[in-house]
């Protein structure tokens, strides 16, 4: 229907709803009845363009006498005054028509919405509408589209402690706020029991490091439990120890604390932007450029590389610097990968159990790219292996925790 054809109820003519007394105004007969015999396209450019104004309008909807708003074009013009008030009303009309449609516009994203991302293991965490932009699924799939929690939050780098989680935000060891979701589940693989952290933050500045003593680089010792509840972490790991081996390339929170390559280590990256990138430490340290940048926030000293660009590395392997890595032995083995942006998995396998030998590096490797992740790399296992989340010691050695040099962890960025 064109928008200038009058309504008409169903199986009715137009002049069948109308009475007697509603087919003239003023003693004047309607614009359908004076070109009632007369095809349109005969009729005059002015009396076309009368006949079409006059059909805008619906008329009367009673013999009583109720009205519409305008009955015809005659008696609209004498309701606004003259054509011009009539033009007039139209153009305001319009414009009201416009400003509504563009807050309509405008609002439409701040609607709530829900979704169910589903993953490779064939289930997924239903979406909490109640959480603004949070996410929606975890647990091994890279999201696609990453990132639906809020972005325009973040921490200052070189503050500690981080704003402390809120207890009401944890579901076992899971938690989710606005700002970071944590989804924590076991596996069996390769008959060893497996921990996984899938972690999704908002800011880059939440992935961040802390040493033993609260200041980097000093020769002070700590449990990653002890660290953890230090710096209100959500989740923690423990990394590298590098205060055991100040070799190869350290930098904490964007501070470096020693460059000394020993030509047979895989140096892990975080840059400012929460991405994984990995490097031969000799490379790395003739790159000048790149250490000075202030790009990179951490750097990790152990390996090896497990994943790059979601393809599993084996060079390392095989060379003659192969004796830096314990790579063949089933062993407790924890790892680090990147499966999207902003958007990160810790594995961490239990060894030297009866029922769970640990793995070697080359099954550890399978299992951080069957996870979905893009990077993936080796830290310190062995006795080292330490997971805490929301201040509870998740896994640990046998024999319980060691205290170590340095922690990873993950905070809320939530005020």
């Amino acid at each position: 229907m064109s928008r200038f054809n009058a309504y008409q109820p169903s199986g009715q003519n137009h002049s069948d709803v109308m009475s007697a007394a509603d087919k003239t105004v003023a003693g004047e007969p309607l614009a359908d009845e004076l070109f009632e015999d007369e095809p349109l396209k005969d009729r005059s450019f002015q009396e076309q363009l009368d006949h079409k104004r006059f059909s805008r309008f619906s008329v009367g909807d009673s013999a009583g006498g109720k009205f519409n708003r305008f009955k015809s074009l005659n008696q609209s013009f004498l309701e606004v005054g003259s054509l011009k008030k009539f033009k007039r009303r139209v153009f305001f009309d319009l414009i009201s028509l416009v400003a509504v449609a563009a807050v309509a516009v405008m609002l439409t994203p701040l609607l709530p919405s829900g979704s169910v991302a589903a993953d490779r293991l064939g289930y997924a965490l239903p979406f909490d509408a109640g959480v603004k932009n949070a996410v929606a699924a975890m647990r091994g799939e890279a999201l696609k589209d990453i990132h639906e929690i809020v972005q325009d939050i973040s921490l200052p780098w070189n503050e500690l402690p981080c704003p402390a989680p809120d207890p009401g935000c944890f579901d076992g060891h899971n938690y989710k706020d606005e700002s970071i979701e944590v989804v924590y589940y076991t596996d069996r693989i390769f008959d060893s029991n497996v921990h996984f952290v899938e972690v999704k933050i908002a800011s880059p500045t939440q992935i961040r490091t802390a040493w033993a003593g609260g200041e980097a680089g000093s020769k002070a010792r700590e449990s990653a439990l002890t660290m953890a509840k230090r710096v209100n972490a959500v989740v923690a790991m423990n990394a590298d120890y590098a205060g055991y081996k100040p070799y190869g390339i350290c930098i904490r929170q964007g501070h470096t604390l020693f460059v000394k390559p020993q030509n047979r280590f895989d140096i892990l990256m975080i840059d400012k932007n929460g991405d994984f990138k990995m490097m031969f430490d000799a490379d790395l340290a003739a790159d000048t450029k790149l250490l000075e940048s202030g790009d990179i926030i951490n750097s990790f000293s152990f390996g090896p590389t497990l994943v790059v660009d979601g393809e599993i590395q084996y060079t390392l392997w095989h060379t003659p610097i192969v004796p830096a890595y314990n790579t063949k032995e089933s062993d407790p083995r924890v790892a680090i990968g990147q499966i999207g942006p902003l958007h990160y998995l810790l594995c961490l396998v239990e060894g030297r159990k009866t029922n769970s030998p640990g793995v070697n590096i080359s099954k550890l490797a399978k299992i951080m790219h069957d996870k979905g992740c893009q990077q993936a790399y080796n830290f310190d296992g062995g006795h080292s292996l330490s997971l805490i989340i929301g201040g509870e010691v998740v896994a640990s050695p046998h024999g319980g925790l060691r205290t170590m040099s340095d922690i990873i962890f993950f905070a809320t960025a939530k005020q």
